[in-house]
């Protein structure tokens, strides 16, 4: 009995179960049925809302429905309308934050070797391309504004260059501004004779042939001081004796024999009457004060210039003109400088040699033993040693301002670059 009792319970208990599934299962089957249909009306008001501009239809309550115990139970809709919307809104923005990677702003620089322009404003530095604003210095692109040296550029004409500088004026060469190789023009050095000229300026001797355009020897008819004339066309070794007025440099260039403060000038005929003419100006018979001849040493005088020594002992009761000597401050006797040079203060015990700067004659005047053709003592140019023809030289290390002199057959600007003193056709004899 019990038995037959427990076996009914199961067998009521497996039916109770089985009608609460399908009632269930029919309770869904409504609920599902429900929510499709009410989704489609909703999505109809959507719509309709969109379209008479209204508020969101978009539902934002979930749905409560009663289960087949009683029980309510919370079914979410699948898919909320507006969550499609952010979810293409998040997509969109993808696409946003994609073509921001992509796109370089307008003022970046891109230097990758196989990048393409993708902007109108993009500059972009690859092998192929040239940027407008960029400067390339690139053996096979020029630059306006640069120079661009590579080594397989090259100037196409140095004289170009020193054309704008005036000329190198020790290059060897005939450019720039220059008449001839490296003189005339711009150039310090002039040119000498025979030499190509624009006009007298770029000859030494200041005369410019203006047939042939070369520079002419100096000669005493060309109406140019030059060469040894002490003025124009008189005086020196070579041209008539200058007359008064002119300038000397000694009583030699002028023709009355008076070289008077540089100046030829006549003797006046009382220094010559062997009469001390006092109211004359004479210190002594036929010399000093207006007369030509300078009073000897011992001899009356008023002032150095008196005296041949060019001291005068002027505090003595009787001035008379002094000797004479290598200490007495006085540029006088054969001198070179004040107390120095010349045959006698050379030749004392302790020779008073003339320092650098100080008048000389020859080169033993000087302690430095160079004496310039400017005739001040000083030290020998540097390229009178280079073994090259260079300076002033008119040949290799000899002439202009060498110290050595050039020997027979060397070239020659005049007789003082020879050491024989004589210059013919500009080759030493």
């Amino acid at each position: 009995m019990k038995r037959m009792s427990m076996k009914r319970i199961l067998t009521l208990s497996t039916l109770v179960a089985a009608a609460a599934m399908f009632s269930i299962g029919c309770s869904a089957l409504l609920d599902v049925d429900s929510l499709q249909e009410g989704g489609e009306k909703k999505d109809k008001g959507a719509e309709a809302g969109q379209k008479d501009g209204g508020a969101d239809a978009t539902p934002d309550k979930e749905v409560v429905k009663p289960d087949a115990k009683g029980d309510q139970k919370i079914v979410k809709p699948d898919a909320k309308p507006d969550q499609k919307i952010v979810k293409d809104m998040a997509v969109d923005q993808k696409i946003v934050k994609d073509v921001a990677i992509d796109q370089k702003l307008p003022d970046q620089k891109v230097t990758t070797p196989d990048q393409k322009v993708t902007t109108p404003d993009q500059k972009v530095t690859t092998p192929d391309q040239a940027v407008a604003d960029q400067k390339v210095t690139t053996p096979d692109q020029a630059v306006v504004d640069q120079q661009v040296i590579t080594p397989d550029m090259a100037i196409v004409d140095q004289s170009v260059v020193d054309q704008a500088v005036g000329g190198n004026c020790s290059d060897g060469k005939k450019n720039g501004t220059e008449t001839d190789i490296d003189c005339g023009g711009s150039c310090t050095q002039k040119c000498n004779d025979g030499a190509g000229c624009a006009g007298g300026t770029d000859c030494a001797s200041g005369v410019c042939n203006g047939t042939s355009k070369t520079c002419d020897a100096p000669n005493c008819s060309d109406s140019v001081k030059n060469g040894d004339e002490s003025d124009v066309d008189c005086g020196g070794p070579a041209c008539a004796k200058c007359p008064d007025a002119k300038t000397c440099n000694g009583d030699g260039d002028c023709a009355n024999n008076w070289c008077k403060s540089s100046v030829c000038s006549t003797n006046p005929t009382h220094c010559a009457n062997t009469t001390l003419d006092t109211a004359s100006g004479e210190t002594d018979v036929d010399c000093g004060g207006p007369c030509k001849d300078k009073c000897a040493d011992a001899k009356g005088c008023a002032k150095n210039d008196d005296c041949q020594s060019t001291l005068c002992d002027i505090g003595a009761t009787t001035p008379t003109c002094k000797a004479p000597t290598c200490t007495d401050s006085v540029k006088n006797g054969d001198e070179t400088d004040v107390d120095c040079g010349g045959p006698t203060c050379t030749a004392l015990t302790i020779p008073n040699l003339c320092a650098s700067g100080k008048g000389c004659q020859s080169h033993t005047d000087c302690s430095t033993t160079y004496c310039s053709p400017n005739m001040l003592c000083g030290t020998e140019p540097a390229h009178c040693s280079d073994t090259t023809k260079s300076g002033d030289e008119s040949d290799v290390n000899c002439g202009g301002s060498c110290k050595t002199k050039c020997a027979k057959g060397k070239a020659c600007n005049g007789p003082p670059d020879c050491a024989s003193d004589s210059c013919s056709s500009s080759v030493c004899d």
